[in-house]
């Protein structure tokens, strides 16, 4: 029995060479007729801050350079939700964007997802949480080095899906 992709999930850092990997998201939504969620891994402030705040105990100061108590991280879900906000309004500008250049019919199915977390693991919690048939993800063709420093969000999905991940890849401009 041939696959059907009934619900499919996106993945984009925004960068401008993302593009590319969403043109394929798109054609694939809409040649299964398939629902496509797209979605972005916003960093968790919290985390973040208490890993720094291991590392560097000024990293508690909050705005004002007041000294931030544990129980006084307002300031702190308030930036959560105002990052997630505007991360939302550039997933929307980006998929109106696409939705005119390719398939506006696909806008009754399309979904966007702000989660946060490191994208690797995001991805993957999203990815079979939400019962999606496929993953499409965008690699940034990052060399061996590259790859061994910082690691490679595409190698992650790829090793830790359960379900098909389709990797394009994306080169800069420069790159040809």
């Amino acid at each position: 029995m041939l696959p059907h992709f009934r619900h499919i999930l996106f993945a984009t850092d925004l960068s401008d060479v993302c593009r590319h990997a969403m043109g394929y998201a798109f054609s694939l939504a809409q040649a299964y007729s398939a629902r496509l969620t797209v979605l972005h891994a916003l960093p968790d402030f919290a985390a973040e801050l208490s890993q720094r705040a291991a590392l560097d105990p000024a990293s508690l100061i909050g705005p004002g350079g007041s000294l931030s108590m544990p129980g006084s991280l307002d300031w702190l879900d308030k930036e959560q939700r105002a990052a997630a906000a505007e991360v939302e309004a550039q997933l929307r500008r980006l998929c109106q964007e696409m939705l005119a250049e390719t398939a506006p019919d696909l806008a009754q199915r399309l979904d966007l997802l702000v989660a946060p977390g490191e994208p690797v693991e995001a991805i993957l919690d999203a990815a079979h949480d939400g019962g999606f048939d496929c993953i499409v993800v965008g690699s940034h063709g990052q060399g061996m080095v590259s790859r061994l420093l910082v690691g490679s969000v595409a190698e992650g999905v790829v090793r830790g899906s359960r379900i098909p991940v389709l990797v394009t890849p994306v080169h800069d401009e420069e790159d040809g």
